[in-house]
C-alpha cells in the first residue's frame, strides 16, 4: 500500500552537449501555502503525557504531509554514478512544491527523493556520488515521532531523453507505519449507549530504527530493529495511534495493552477493564503486509462482546488517508478526489481520478484566470483577468469510469492558466479542485523594491522583475551558457537558451553610451536587485555576483516575447539594441535582428545592457 499523501511535480530537463559539469535542480515555482495534494484529519487531539520508554506525541494527520526539507539525487541504471542532485530546506514546511531538474539524458535513469532528513544526514547527501551512500543512510528514533517531521522517500526509473523535458511524478511514502486502535459495538449495543472509554495504554516492541532507502510496501526490507515502548495516561478517548518504523512480527510482536471504563449503556458506572494484543500482520486476508511495512496505515479494531466482556480485534491495512466513521451512523456516502492540486505542463487534457458512491457532478462556475500586467498611466500594473473565448476550459464528469477530464487549450499568452472548480455528489459533499496550466514557455512577475548600482533606471515605469521559464523550445536549445557565474562567450554557447531565468527590471536600465560589450560583463557582475528595500549589494534577495549578460539567443527569444504579450511592454526599449555575452554581438530589438559591432571596447549610440539571473 503506498502513500499517496504528498505529490511533487518534477520536470527533468535533460542537457545534451551544454550541460554543465555538476548538474543542478531549479528551484522551480514553488507552491506555498497551497491546499495538499491530500487532506488528512484525524479527530485525537488531546495533549499525551509521558511515561516510559520514548515520549508519546498524539499523530496529527494534517502535520503528516509536512516536508522541511529534500534531497533529490538522479543516477545512472546501475546507481553509480549521480548525473543531478539538488536538495533544499524551507522556511515554512511545505506540503507540495515542483522544482525542475536539470540532469544528463539517458534510459533507466534512477530518482531517488527524500525527504526531512536531519541536519547531518542533509549536509553529508551533498558529498554522495553513489546511490549506495544513500542507500547507507539510517534513521533513530531517540525522542518521540513528530507528525510534521516525518521523513519520507521514494526511488523509482526514468527515461531522460537528451534535449527534451520528461515531466515526473513522485509519490513520496512515509518511512514509518502508524497503527490506529479502536474498540467498538454492535449497532445494538452501539444504540444503547454502549461506550468504552480509553483512560490509558501501553505500546512495547515500537522499532525505532531504520534504514532510509526502502523500496517495498508489502514486503519488511528494514534491517535495523531497536525496540521501545511508549505509555499514556489521560482523559478519556475513543482511539489512539502511534508510529513504529517498519519490522518483522512473526517472533517479535508489537504488544497493545489498553485500559478503559467499559460501559454497557448510557446509564451504565461503568467498570475498569484491560485488553491486551499483540500486533503481527501476515498475508492473507484483509492485511496483505509479511509485518510491519514502513508507508501502511493499520487499522486496529477491537468489537466487544458486552456478555463476555471480551474484545475480538481485527487488522487491514489501508492507503495513508484514514477516515474515522462512528459505527452508529448509517447510510454513509463518500466522494474522494485524487488530486486536488495539478499542474499541467504544455499539454491541453489532463484526467484526475475520483472514488463515490453517488452521481457526482461540477458544483457552480468554473473559474478560469491568468496573470494580467496592464498600463495605468506611464507604469505597469498587475491584476487577476478572466480567461476569454477559446481559453475557457471544459471539465467533464465521467461517472461510469470515475475521472474528471480536463481539457483546456494551452495559454499563449506566456502566463500559467489558474483553473478552479468544485465536484458534488448532490448530498452534501464537495471537492475543491485547482489546476494550474503551462504554457511552454511562461513568464511570472515580482514587483521589485530596488536594485543597483543605478546608471540610468526608471524602475517606476515597469518595476517587475520577470521570471522566464522554458518547458520546451523548437527554436532554441535548452541548457546552462555559463562558465562559473559568467556567460560563456563562444558561438554555440550564444544559441542556448537558459532554461529559468530573472530579468533585470527597469531599475537595472542604463543610458546607450554607458558600457561596451566589454564593459557590460563587469556591469552585470556588480549588478543586484532585492524584493526587500532594506537588503542590497550581496545581501539582496539577487545579490551581486549572481548576474550575466543574456546569450543571443535569451535576447531574441525575450524580444519574441515582447512583441507578443502586452504584460512587458516598457522592460526593454522597443528601438533600442542590447548587449550580447558574445563579444562585439548585439540585438536590435527594434529591427528584431542580430548585429555585430567592429569594435568589442567602444559603445554604441543605440545599444544597451540588461542583465539576467539563472534560477537554478
Amino acid at each position: 500500500m503506498k502513500l499517496k499523501t504528498i505529490l511533487l511535480t518534477v520536470t527533468v530537463l535533460s542537457s545534451v552537449l551544454f550541460s554543465c559539469s555538476e548538474e543542478n535542480i531549479i528551484n522551480g515555482p514553488i507552491v506555498s501555502g497551497e491546499d495538499a495534494i491530500l487532506s488528512v484529519n484525524l479527530s485525537i487531539k488531546e495533549d499525551a503525557v509521558s511515561k516510559s520508554g520514548i515520549e508519546y506525541e498524539n499523530p496529527v494527520s494534517d502535520n503528516e504531509q509536512l516536508m522541511k526539507n529534500y534531497v533529490i539525487a538522479i543516477f545512472d541504471a546501475g546507481g553509480t554514478t549521480r548525473v543531478g542532485f539538488k536538495q533544499d530546506k524551507f522556511t515554512e514546511a511545505q506540503k507540495s512544491f515542483t522544482v525542475d531538474v536539470v540532469a544528463k539524458g539517458g534510459n533507466n535513469r534512477q530518482v531517488l527523493t527524500i525527504a526531512n532528513l536531519t541536519d547531518a544526514q542533509y549536509t553529508a547527501c551533498a558529498n554522495y556520488t553513489s546511490l549506495g551512500e544513500f542507500k547507507a543512510l539510517e534513521a533513530s528514533q531517540t525522542t518521540a515521532f513528530k507528525s510534521d517531521n516525518l521523513m519520507k522517500v521514494k526511488l523509482q526509473n526514468a527515461n531522460l531523453t537528451a534535449g527534451q523535458v520528461t515531466p515526473l511524478s513522485i509519490e513520496l511514502v512515509q518511512l514509518p507505519a502508524r497503527v490506529d486502535v479502536a474498540i467498538a459495538f454492535n449497532d445494538a449495543d452501539a444504540k444503547a449507549g454502549a461506550s468504552f472509554e480509553i483512560r490509558g495504554f501501553e505500546v512495547t516492541g515500537i522499532n525505532t530504527a531504520s534504514d532510509v532507502v526502502l523500496t517495498n510496501t508489502v514486503l519488511v526490507e528494514n534491517t535495523k530493529n531497536t525496540t521501545s515502548s511508549v505509555t499514556w495516561t489521560g482523559d478519556a478517548r475513543k482511539t489512539f495511534s502511534f508510529y513504529t518504523y517498519e519490522k518483522e512480527t512473526a517472533n517479535e510482536t508489537v504488544n497493545i495493552k489498553i485500559t478503559g471504563l467499559l460501559k454497557e449503556n448510557a446509564g451504565d458506572a461503568g467498570v475498569q477493564k484491560t485488553y491486551t494484543y499483540a500486533l503481527n500482520p501476515v498475508q492473507g486476508g484483509e492485511c496483505k503486509t509479511t509485518g510491519i511495512v514502513h508507508g501502511n496505515v493499520y487499522e486496529l479494531k477491537g468489537l466487544m462482546n458486552l456478555t463476555s466482556k471480551t474484545v475480538t480485534f481485527s487488522v487491514t491495512t489501508k492507503d495513508w488517508t484514514p477516515v474515522e466513521v462512528g459505527a452508529d451512523i448509517k447510510d454513509v456516502h463518500y466522494l474522494f478526489v485524487k488530486e486536488h492540486l495539478v499542474y499541467m505542463a504544455n499539454v491541453s487534457s489532463y484526467e484526475i481520478e475520483f472514488a463515490a458512491d453517488l452521481t457526482v457532478s461540477k458544483q457552480g462556475i468554473l473559474s478560469a484566470t491568468y496573470e494580467d500586467y496592464y498600463l495605468d498611466g506611464n507604469k505597469i500594473k498587475k491584476r487577476t483577468s478572466n480567461c476569454k473565448g477559446d481559453q475557457i476550459p471544459e471539465v467533464v464528469v465521467d461517472n461510469e469510469n470515475k475521472l474528471l477530464k480536463v481539457i483546456s487549450v494551452i495559454p499563449n499568452n506566456y502566463f500559467p492558466k489558474t483553473i478552479t472548480f468544485t465536484v458534488t455528489n448532490g448530498q452534501g459533499l464537495s471537492e475543491d479542485v485547482k489546476i494550474i496550466q503551462y504554457p511552454p514557455q511562461y513568464l511570472e512577475g515580482t514587483v521589485s523594491a530596488n536594485a543597483g548600482p543605478r546608471v540610468a533606471g526608471d524602475g517606476d515605469t515597469n518595476p517587475n522583475i520577470f521570471t522566464i521559464t522554458t518547458i520546451s523550445s523548437t527554436k532554441f536549445p535548452i541548457g546552462d551558457p555559463k562558465d562559473g557565474s559568467t556567460t560563456k562567450q563562444d558561438l554555440e554557447s550564444n544559441e542556448i537558451v537558459s532554461p529559468k531565468f530573472i530579468v533585470a527590471s527597469r531599475y537595472g536600465t542604463v543610458y546607450a553610451t554607458s558600457f561596451s560589450s566589454t564593459t557590460s560583463v563587469k556591469r552585470c557582475s556588480e549588478y543586484w536587485e532585492t524584493l526587500d528595500k532594506n537588503k542590497t549589494g550581496k545581501q539582496a534577495t539577487y545579490p551581486t555576483g549572481t548576474w550575466r549578460v543574456p546569450t543571443l539567443a535569451e535576447l531574441e527569444f525575450m524580444n519574441m516575447i515582447q512583441d507578443n504579450s502586452s504584460s512587458v511592454n516598457y522592460l526593454f526599449n522597443s528601438s533600442g539594441s542590447y548587449w550580447s555575452a558574445r563579444l562585439k554581438w548585439y540585438y536590435d530589438f527594434g529591427e528584431n535582428r542580430r548585429g555585430e559591432y567592429s569594435d568589442a571596447t567602444s559603445t554604441r549610440s543605440d545599444t544597451y545592457i540588461r542583465c539576467v539571473h539563472d534560477v537554478y
